[in-house]
């Protein structure tokens, strides 16, 4: 929460915010909720002794949202009865959609010739990483499928350069996931790499199809089991 009758800067986290808000007219939100902090008083008499000729502004985001508090209709349109079967199916059609999504990064890329980082046991559902193949130029390479609006992320530290990430969690779709696929396997092609046309995309249909198959099969899991 921040009182904005003043000039000076924020405090950089809650302590300081604690430490100073006797004098700065900063308080946390802990504060706010025990009631340590008398809104109406800040807004009151003292506040127009103190800056006369400064408008009061209270600014109070618990948790930041810093969202519109009230949802435009088209927006609550778009999204009406997609949830009406309750929060764990919901939960449950995510999960899918992102072991699909991995299942089908992991065979599209093992498809097209890429190595694949991670041992079977310890792959994500979340993001797929792989080895940047030897002789490869991948500078090259990489500016070709940005060209194509293609973006993959870079390894880190002593992997920079070595590897290559594609990230499937959020609100990827296998749809984006096979579109992926198809640019690397294009590009590959046209790289000259060994590459057998339509493999790639292909690998990488039946994993996903396989993978929402399987999940299809198998009952929710109710949250916090």
């Amino acid at each position: 929460m921040y009182i904005g009758a003043r000039s000076e800067p924020r405090p950089h986290s809650p302590n300081q915010a604690a430490s100073r808000s006797a004098s700065h007219s900063f308080f946390n939100a802990r504060e706010a909720e025990e009631g340590s902090v008398n809104i109406r008083r800040l807004g009151g008499s003292d506040q127009k002794s103190l800056a006369p000729d400064t408008p009061f502004f209270l600014y109070l985001a618990f948790g930041a949202t810093h969202a519109p508090h009230h949802v435009p209709k088209e927006f609550i349109e778009k999204y009406r009865g997609r949830f009406d079967d309750g929060w764990d199916a919901a939960r449950e059609r995510i999960f899918a959609r992102h072991r699909a999504c991995a299942a089908a990064t992991r065979a599209g890329l093992e498809a097209l010739g890429f190595e694949l980082f991670a041992e079977p046991a310890d792959r994500s559902p979340t993001v797929t990483a792989a080895w940047i193949p030897e002789g490869l130029d991948w500078k090259a390479f990489n500016g070709e499928l940005r060209r194509r609006r293609l973006v993959l992320a870079g390894g880190q530290g002593k992997l920079a350069g070595r590897i290559f990430r594609v990230g499937h969690l959020g609100s990827v779709t296998v749809d984006e996931i096979l579109g992926a696929i198809a640019t690397l396997e294009a590009v590959s092609v046209t790289a000259g790499r060994p590459v057998q046309a339509g493999a790639g995309v292909a690998a990488a249909q039946v994993a996903a199809l396989t993978a929402l198959a399987a999940g299809a099969s198998q009952p929710a899991v109710p949250a916090g089991a």
